[in-house]
């Protein structure tokens, strides 16, 4: 079962608690069970699937939430320096390229 639909699935029959602590145990059981099923090598870690889940979860509240203020503040960035790399799974790593 593709991600989406996994943890649409759980989330199907019950409202999440709006405490980040419960929220945080839910998505990391959710994880470790999606990951002990999902197709090999879809995730290498059960903790690559709790951080996706994780945000997925976040940036959803972000977006329906009428109590969050609208839009990201604006960044400035020096293009020849990056701030900083992401971890993408264990290590590997995306980095900024000018």
């Amino acid at each position: 079962m593709e991600f989406d639909d996994a943890i649409r699935k759980f989330l199907a029959d019950f409202r999440l608690p709006g405490e980040a602590q419960k929220i945080d145990r839910l998505m990391e059981k959710f994880a470790e069970r999606y990951y002990m099923f999902s197709p090999e090598g879809f995730f290498k870690s059960a903790d690559t699937a709790y951080v996706l889940a994780f945000s997925v979860i976040m940036l959803n509240t972000d977006a329906h939430n009428p109590m969050v203020k609208v839009g990201l503040p604006a960044r400035k960035t020096n293009p020849k320096r990056p701030e900083q790399s992401y971890i993408l799974q264990e290590g590997e790593q995306i980095v900024w390229q000018p």
